[in-house]
Parts: C-alpha cells; sequence; structure tokens
C-alpha cells in the first residue's frame, strides 16, 4: 500500500509541477545575479543604486495602486466555471482586464507625473526623471499579466505560470 501512494505521488501532476517551480525559481534567481553582474560590469554600482532606487520608487507606487486582480480572477472565474456559467467566467476575465488595464494606465500617469521629484528628491539629479518614466514601463506589462496569471491558476496550469515568469526575468536581462 506505501508503495502505491509512493509511487502515485511521484509520477503525479503535483510533482511535475513542484520540480518544475523549483527549477524555474533556480533559474530565474541565476537570471538575476547575471543581471545584477551586468549592470555592475557594464555601467557600475552607481547606476545599480539608482537602478534600486528606482525600482523601489515605482514598486511602492504599484503597491499602493494594486488592485490584486489575479486573486479575484482566480476565485471569481473559477467560482462561476464551476456553476457552468461560461459566460459569466469569460466577463470576470474582461473585468480583470480592464481593472489591470485602468490600474496601469493611472500608475504609469502617476509616475509620470511625480517622476521629477523623485528624481530630484532621491537621486539627486533631475536628469533622470525620464529613466524612471521609462522604468514604469516594466511595470506596466508586470501589472497585465495579473489576469492571464489568476487565468492559469485557476486553470492549475503551474508550469505556464512558471515559463510566464522566466520569460519576465529573461526579458529584464536582455533589455540590459
Amino acid at each position: 500500500m506505501k508503495n502505491f501512494i509512493f509511487n502515485k505521488v511521484l509520477f503525479s501532476k503535483f510533482r511535475k509541477d513542484l520540480a518544475f517551480s523549483y527549477f524555474s525559481q533556480i533559474v530565474a534567481i541565476t537570471l538575476g545575479f547575471f543581471q545584477l553582474f551586468l549592470i555592475n560590469k557594464y555601467f557600475g554600482v552607481s547606476v545599480f543604486g539608482q537602478l534600486s532606487i528606482i525600482m523601489s520608487a515605482v514598486g511602492m507606487f504599484s503597491m499602493l495602486l494594486t488592485a490584486r486582480s489575479n486573486e479575484a480572477v482566480t476565485r471569481f472565474f473559477k467560482r462561476e466555471e464551476i456553476k457552468g456559467n461560461y459566460e459569466n467566467a469569460k466577463f470576470v476575465l474582461f473585468i480583470g482586464f480592464i481593472i489591470d488595464l485602468i490600474t496601469v494606465i493611472l500608475l504609469v500617469s502617476l509616475i509620470y507625473i511625480l517622476s521629477s521629484f523623485i528624481a530630484k528628491i532621491f537621486l539627486k539629479d533631475i536628469n533622470l526623471r525620464d529613466e524612471i518614466f521609462l522604468y514604469s514601463f516594466i511595470t506596466f506589462f508586470t501589472f497585465l499579466r495579473g489576469t492571464l496569471l489568476g487565468y492559469l491558476q485557476s486553470k492549475e496550469m503551474f508550469i505556464q505560470i512558471n515559463i510566464v515568469n522566466l520569460m519576465e526575468s529573461l526579458v529584464k536581462v536582455i533589455m540590459i
């Protein structure tokens, strides 16, 4: 009986999802270290510090404005799917995307308005306001993936979620 349960767990979807999740986390961390290496090697420690401040400032605004659509989509999409209300399930996806879009437009607008202030106060260089605004577009794409991740999570497509996260890490390295 023990061997049957052990074999069932060993060859289950859960095991495959978990193994791929660990693998993708290792790759994402490695890509993160590679990103830090590239920044320090080609741009220097001062640029890395400036990037950290920009990431923190934009991250703070992101936390204030987040709608957490991925969690809402997961819950409500799955609920409507279980009930058999497929039209309502599609509507949940549509509303989730619209909320993501409105939130990200507000966020990018806010960062644009405050970019001079952030550059002057935190970076001590007003000329870096364009870099702050440019970085806000990374957040743009991060917010837009919320509904997609909620959908994938509700469909238990964890390998695809990890692939999306890996692609994000890879794109960041390529952008540098």
